[in-house]
């Protein structure tokens, strides 16, 4: 038995129908900054290798005083970093859930697919790629893997 995107779609209550599947694209360093409203030059150091520490984005953007301890790192202004603000919990949320990696890190290429969400939530749907996600968690489990990468949680209660 394997799971199907109507079942997914159904536990997630995330819908399917009418909607595009959300493709992961690649993103570079300077590009997820830019999006961030960051200063390239102050924050580039602190992402590496398409990854950026957790610590890092709770620090900046996760308390409600980081805007102002961290003020000189950003271009734009307290409200458009509280319009940030909950992309990069959705983006830290995904990360933890649904796309997790051994380290305390997250991968860059997750912001623009949760800004297109955010800009345009009748368009997309990312059960297709929590789908292939699991699918392929359970294929390296298969071939000798020790845990399943991703997903494990809806992994579990779908069975």
């Amino acid at each position: 038995m394997t799971p199907t995107l109507e079942e997914f779609s159904s536990l997630t209550e995330l819908p399917i129908r009418g909607r595009l599947p959300m493709i992961p694209s690649a993103i570079c360093t300077g590009d997820f900054v830019s999006l961030l409203d960051l200063y390239i030059f102050w924050s580039l150091r602190y992402v590496d290798g398409g990854q950026v520490e957790l610590d890092y984005l709770f620090q900046r953007f996760g308390r409600s005083e980081g805007y102002y301890e961290y003020q000189r790192e950003f271009e734009c202004t307290r409200r458009a970093w509280e319009h940030m603000r909950p992309r990069i919990f959705i983006m830290a949320f995904l990360r933890v859930i649904v796309f997790p990696i051994r380290s305390n890190s997250i991968d860059i290429n997750i912001l623009p697919m949760v800004i297109n969400i955010f800009n345009d939530p009748q368009r997309f749907s990312l059960v297709p790629m929590i789908l292939a996600k699991v699918l392929r968690s359970m294929i390296a489990c298969i071939r000798g893997h020790s845990f399943i990468g991703g997903c494990s949680m809806l992994l579990q209660i779908w069975a």
